[in-house]
């Protein structure tokens, strides 16, 4: 039996996970052929370039976060999650109406997640960028934390070749100001009018379902190159108020369509979930997961992968 979910979605501890190859598509596009165009925010504080073969996912509720270790919580609210996925590189945008202090819970999150980091900051007119940067052997990730008087905004990049033109496009075509100022970029789209992704949320609560491992048929053969997929960032989140108030624990695990293009359309939650609000954080954490798609010969690969995020009382 399927049950199906209108939630929006969010993270924890990932347990356990595997894969399979699902479909297989055109190859991804060259430089030469990206088009790109300039979004900004509704306020016009902030504007970037991106390829306009894009996916956004946007949520007014959001979600709440909170710095490992802390039992502080943030709250987030009027989402926009922008995904593309050009030439080897994933160009993600993310929008949040939120403090500076859950900018810091990011940043704090992100230095937990193990690589190779290195952090600096970027000094420009009038405000100032954080920068992380983690190399892994499979790719390097770029991600940059900017905050205004009402909103933060975190600008990812991940490519597996660590001098990728489109990254650096995408990464140098940035601009904020300090006040909003919706005539600056009189070209931009505001984030509100793009048009918006379905992400389909359902449920599986067949017994088997929630047990059987998922084979995984992609193995490598002698005519064909394949490219490993490389997750970039897993997020983990937050309890809710609710969730903690009544000792809410368990795990709850999802399977997650990692798509071609870099973008997260569709999720099972298997089982029946956990209440207090923790299967929608579950849901958020994963479909804020940057990842490079997994590809053959060449050609970006839609994947499943099968995790399980976990919430305890400490």
């Amino acid at each position: 039996m399927h049950n199906v979910y209108r939630l929006p979605i969010v993270s924890v501890l990932l347990l356990a996970c595997s894969f399979w190859v699902f479909s297989q598509d055109a190859p991804s596009e060259t430089q030469d052929d990206i088009q790109w165009m300039r979004i900004e925010s509704d306020s016009g504080e902030f504007s970037i370039e991106i390829p306009k073969s894009n996916n956004l996912f946007y949520d007014e509720e959001g979600f709440l976060i909170s710095e490992p270790g802390s039992y502080g919580k943030y709250q987030l609210k009027e989402m926009y999650l922008i995904n593309a996925y050009a030439d080897g590189a994933l160009l993600s945008v993310e929008s949040y109406k939120a403090s500076k202090s859950a900018l810091k819970a990011f940043y704090s999150i992100d230095k937990s997640e193990k690589g190779d980091e290195k952090t600096s900051e970027i000094a420009n007119a009038g405000y100032t960028i954080r920068q992380m940067i983690v190399n892994t052997e499979k790719a390097q990730l770029i991600r940059q934390y900017i905050a205004s008087k009402t909103h933060i905004y975190l600008i990812t990049a991940g490519m597996r070749d660590k001098d990728n033109a489109v990254a650096r496009r995408f990464l140098n075509s940035l601009r904020f100001y300090q006040t909003a100022n919706p005539s600056a970029d009189p070209g931009s789209i505001a984030m509100s009018k793009l048009p918006r992704a379905n992400v389909s949320v359902d449920q599986d609560l067949s017994n088997q379902s929630s047990t059987t491992k998922i084979p995984n048929p992609a193995q490598k053969t002698d005519d064909k190159i394949i490219t490993p997929l490389a997750i970039l960032s897993k997020p983990a989140s937050a309890y809710t108020h609710e969730g903690a108030d009544n000792y809410v624990q368990g795990t709850i695990r999802l399977k997650a369509t990692l798509s071609k293009d870099g973008f997260i359309p569709k999720i099972l939650i298997i089982g029946k979930g956990l209440a207090g609000g923790l299967t929608r954080q579950a849901l958020f954490s994963a479909l804020r997961i940057k990842f490079l798609p997994k590809l053959i010969d060449q050609k970006p690969t839609s994947v499943i992968l099968t995790f399980d995020y976990a919430f305890g009382i400490r």
